[in-house]
């Protein structure tokens, strides 16, 4: 489950370059990529097949080595996805048996849409799966085995749901299983529990077995829509429990209609009127107060994300509580703005 707040306000626009336009980033021809390469590229790493293409590291991919990696990335035959991103302007591919790849556009010069970031979802240097593919490896299932205690707790609950990344090594065993979000923390953990338990047929690319990650959302006792967009990225590792925003409870204080400020607005216009989207992960102290904040998908304008850090820091939710005890917790929310 994904939240996310959108604002329109009526503003006189003139023409312009805007940073990022999602509808032109879709239009992209994945197997010609190498045409909405431009500027510097943030790489976090992908499986190459080409001995040569293999050599490029992770990091800023600068403008004079552009042509050599748009060559390496038609070499990967990319398709369209058939999942959404965590935002407007990210769009996934898949090559070969099943690897999904994540790219974030911006706008530049023209108004063409040029990649800004791609590599694999959640970063890493494994390759990640589609559900389909991953479930394949297990048979084409993704059933969870829960013990009797944590079905009765579940039954008692009602509907959950948790999103996952799952690493398995080159022999098939689970490595690393880690909670990206859940409708709560025990539906995160019993999911986990569960999932650690498996062991699935190791992932093969060019006849090797490779360690291999998915991004995977399930559910209980309704089955999970594996095409639901994806959660937004994790702030980073450890630390308190993340649950939905809707989970969440009662915000107190603060307000969600937070707006760019009056000459961010004109240049805005200025530009075209282009709209934002940010995504931004939090964290409440048992109290319910925000304790920290990080923009996890910039809107391609700091100004907007520094006052969307400042706007979220502001919020206070009554404490959120597990068997009668406060807690502190973690969510995320995505703002979408736009002015005409």
């Amino acid at each position: 489950m994904r939240t996310s707040i959108s604002l329109a306000v009526l503003l006189i626009g003139c023409s312009g370059a805007p940073p990022r336009d999602p509808s032109k980033a879709i239009a992209v021809d994945p197997l010609h990529l190498s045409t909405a390469l431009k500027t510097p590229v943030k790489y976090t790493g992908l499986l190459f097949g080409d001995q040569t293409c293999r050599q490029i590291q992770p990091g800023t991919i600068g403008t004079d080595a552009l042509p050599a990696f748009g060559k390496c990335l038609e070499l990967l035959g990319l398709n369209k996805g058939p999942r959404q991103g965590a935002l407007p302007d990210e769009v996934l591919y898949v090559y070969g048996p099943g690897i999904e790849v994540s790219a974030r556009f911006q706008l530049g010069d023209g108004g063409a849409a040029h990649v800004e970031e791609i590599g694999y979802i959640e970063g890493g240097s494994n390759p990640t799966l589609t559900p389909s593919a991953f479930d394949a490896l297990r048979g084409g299932t993704n059933e969870l085995k829960f013990t009797d205690a944590q079905r009765d707790q579940l039954d008692k609950i009602g509907d959950t749901s948790a999103w996952l990344k799952i690493c398995v090594d080159s022999d098939g065993s689970v490595t690393d299983v880690r909670t990206i979000e859940a409708s709560s923390p025990y539906a995160g953990e019993v999911y986990a529990e569960a999932v650690k338990a498996w062991r699935v047929t190791p992932f093969q690319l060019r006849d090797h077995a490779i360690p291999a990650c998915t991004v995977h959302k399930f559910g209980y006792p309704n089955a999970s829509n594996e095409l639901e967009a994806l959660p937004l990225p994790t702030a980073a590792e450890g630390g308190p429990p993340s649950v939905y925003l809707d989970s969440l409870g009662t915000r107190i204080a603060g307000t969600s209609e937070i707006v760019p400020d009056s000459p961010t607005k004109i240049e805005l216009a200025q530009n075209g009127n282009p709209p934002l989207a940010a995504g931004v992960r939090f964290c409440i102290d048992g109290s319910g107060k925000v304790s920290t904040v990080k923009v996890v998908a910039p809107s391609g304008l700091k100004v907007y994300d520094d006052e969307l850090q400042s706007g979220v820091k502001a919020w206070a939710f009554k404490p959120y509580l597990r068997d009668g005890k406060a807690i502190p917790v973690c969510s995320a929310v995505t703002f979408h703005y736009s002015q005409s």
